[in-house]
């Protein structure tokens, strides 16, 4: 029988998979615990793996949630813009600047925000109140499928790839280009980096 965790519902075993996956699921694993209230051991997991991933932009999506959370508009800013930085058009990021600059009193600066994020909502209007439900349940089901990939050995991407030969992890690079090549054999990018790879 599953226990459910102190973490809002979510169950022991959610949580156990999601370390046991660690650090490629530090970004869902901080979302639980923020949910549940838990705002320093979130920012505790982000701090200690985002930077290890600079192209991930939820990475530091979550760091700008977390220091808002905290009271922290500075920061959050900080972290926000660095998401921007990766993704110029993600919009919850481009929300909660507006948000943090229209709470500033910074109106003008505040709107041009959110004017990219009505822009880019297909139902038009401001979404600035309902857009947040909407943009967490997003980004969790992004993140637990993320986990669950991972977790099934089928996170297989050039990005991931990428990432492992800047940390060094050559076996995991090679391992994941051979996975790719099987479901898209004619990438000529995957053999061409893991022909670099083999030398």
């Amino acid at each position: 029988m599953i226990k459910l965790s102190l973490v809002k519902g979510k169950s022991d075993s959610e949580i156990e998979v999601l370390e046991k996956y660690l650090p490629e699921s530090f970004a869902r694993l901080a979302d639980i615990y923020l949910a549940g209230g838990e705002h320093k051991r979130a920012l505790e997991i982000l701090n200690q793996h985002a930077e290890s991933f600079p192209d991930y932009p939820t990475g530091f999506w979550m760091l700008g949630k977390v220091h808002y959370s905290l009271k922290d508009k500075e920061r959050a800013l900080k972290y926000l813009h660095r998401t921007l930085q990766i993704i110029p058009e993600h919009l919850a990021a481009l929300e909660l600047i507006g948000k943090i600059y229209m709470e500033n009193g910074e109106h003008a600066l505040a709107r041009s925000y959110l004017k990219q994020v009505n822009q880019a909502d297909e139902l038009g209007g401001m979404v600035f109140k309902t857009r947040d439900d909407e943009v967490r349940a997003r980004d969790e089901k992004e993140q637990m499928e993320y986990a669950k990939d991972r977790a099934r050995g089928k996170f297989a991407t050039e990005t991931m790839v990428n990432l492992y030969i800047k940390q060094g992890h050559k076996k995991l690079a090679r391992e994941l280009c051979e996975e790719i090549l099987v479901m898209q054999p004619e990438n000529t990018r995957i053999k061409s980096i893991l022909k670099e790879l083999e030398k």
